[in-house]
């Protein structure tokens, strides 16, 4: 009795579920979108689109569903299916965003080498011209 009752319950449940599945594509260039966020209205049960743009989403069974299609860049879609629809295909727009003002800020240390020489240094360097000084010096190119 226990067994009957658990089947009833579980094939209840399985019953009032439905899997819409779909594709969501590009509208200029027809490419697959990955990522997109899909989320049903009213149930609140979301999926996300995969590397081929495919998707598969369980919602509760319903008359009439409403699914939304969002990305990051594309223009928001809303989409209203048929109890007897299982498939869709979703084109999303780009969503060009413009800026007013764009403020750049930017911060330079400087940084500078230190070297000593002594007396004994500069009288020992054997050069007849201050260029001659500078490429004796190590790390340093002058042309």
């Amino acid at each position: 009795m226990r067994f009957i009752l658990f089947f009833i319950l579980v094939s209840s449940a399985a019953f009032s579920q439905k899997v819409i599945t779909g594709k969501v594509i590009d509208k200029e260039t027809s490419a697959p979108l990955l990522g997109v966020f899909i989320r049903d209205t009213k149930s609140e049960n979301w999926s996300i689109s995969e590397k081929d743009g495919t998707f598969r989403i369980i919602i509760p069974y319903n008359q009439d569903i409403e699914l939304n299609f969002s990305l990051l860049g594309k223009m928001e879609s809303n989409r209203v299916l048929k109890n007897d629809q299982n498939y869709i295909l979703v084109t999303l727009e780009d969503n060009t965003l413009r800026l007013k003002e764009v403020v750049v800020t930017a911060n330079k240390q400087r940084q500078y080498s230190e070297l000593t020489l002594g007396t004994n240094a500069i009288n020992n360097v054997q050069a007849f011209t201050l260029d001659d000084v500078l490429q004796q010096l190590p790390g340093q190119t002058t042309t």
